[in-house]
């Protein structure tokens, strides 16, 4: 019997595991983390929604979920993003329909804006 079929099995055999372990490799690298400590974000808000802009300097993707809050009652819905390896993603974290106006102190004669100057603002991040 030659020794030929049983070489080429193994050869197979070597080439199949190197490539199932090069792909749970890239499945491990390509998976979102939950380690929202290295984004780095900034964000606004308007009486409607917090506009929140996250920056993933590292290669794994990465979960990002959190809310916003105004004053001492108004909190968002909350808002989840998926920011791929380095790049910026923007999330919105939209406010109950009116509530910032009722919550904080307003200026204006006719068209009445919220005072943030009285009234603050964050972001939870909730990871």
């Amino acid at each position: 019997m030659s020794k030929a079929p049983v070489v080429l099995l193994a050869a197979i055999l070597a080439v199949l595991c190197l490539y199932a372990g090069t792909q749970a490799l890239l499945y491990l690298l390509s998976r979102p983390s939950n380690d929202s400590a290295s984004l780095q974000w900034t964000a606004h808000t308007s009486a409607e929604k917090a506009t929140v802009y996250l920056t993933n300097p590292t290669r794994r993707p990465i979960q990002w979920c959190g809310k916003a809050t105004v004053g001492p009652t108004v909190e968002s819905i909350l808002t989840c993003a998926t920011v791929p390896g380095y790049s910026t993603s923007v999330t919105e974290a939209v406010y109950p329909i009116g509530s910032v106006k009722k919550a904080c102190p307003t200026k204006g004669d006719i068209l009445k804006s919220v005072d943030w100057d009285q009234c603050e603002f964050e972001i939870t991040n909730l990871n």
